[in-house]
């Protein structure tokens, strides 16, 4: 999850982002997958 802000930065809500994908792949991806693609269309 490389979500880049428009001046180029990557912020706290990026390294979360990171924290969910490495639990997801640690099986929990069923559960966070939707949560993560309503931040991705929310934000």
């Amino acid at each position: 999850a490389r979500l880049v802000r428009p001046d180029g930065g990557r912020g706290l809500f990026d390294l979360v982002l990171e924290a969910v994908a490495v639990v997801g792949m640690m099986g929990l991806s069923a559960i966070w997958a939707p949560v993560v693609d309503l931040m991705f269309y929310c934000y």
